[in-house]
């Protein structure tokens, strides 16, 4: 379906105006990009979630009932779905580097400025 064929469809099922549709289309893809900025993950009611990969791609997974209205197989979502906590200040930063380290931004800048300054310091003595 071509997005043409997607807006008219949209406008004939809801009896109203392809201008309207293409307003609200507008609408719900800031909305959407602003929540998968913020909260990383954007649940779209019967439809399904929206949520950011590891490397801030977007990925999809539909909900039960589309899968079930299109016979598709019911896959568990992927462990990025959960999105990492830092582990130093419980945030749940929108990028959490270092898997092993599990340490959001912040944290990271931090912990560089302190031993920056106690090398100083050491070098200093």
């Amino acid at each position: 379906m071509t997005h043409d064929q997607f807006i008219a469809a949209l406008a004939n099922d809801q009896e109203t105006t392809k201008t309207k549709i293409e307003d609200f289309l507008l609408a719900l893809r800031d909305i959407c990009a602003d929540a998968l900025e913020t909260d990383g993950r954007v649940t779209a009611g019967p439809l399904g979630v929206l949520y950011l990969t590891q490397h801030r791609a977007v990925g999809f997974r539909a909900s039960d009932q589309v899968r079930k209205r299109l016979n598709a197989a019911d896959v568990k979502l992927p462990a990025l779905f959960e999105r990492a906590t830092c582990g130093k200040c419980k945030s749940r930063a929108v990028k959490v580097r270092y898997v092993q380290q599990k340490k959001c931004p912040t944290c990271i800048e931090t912990a560089r400025v302190k031993n920056r300054a106690k090398k100083n310091a050491t070098q200093a003595a």
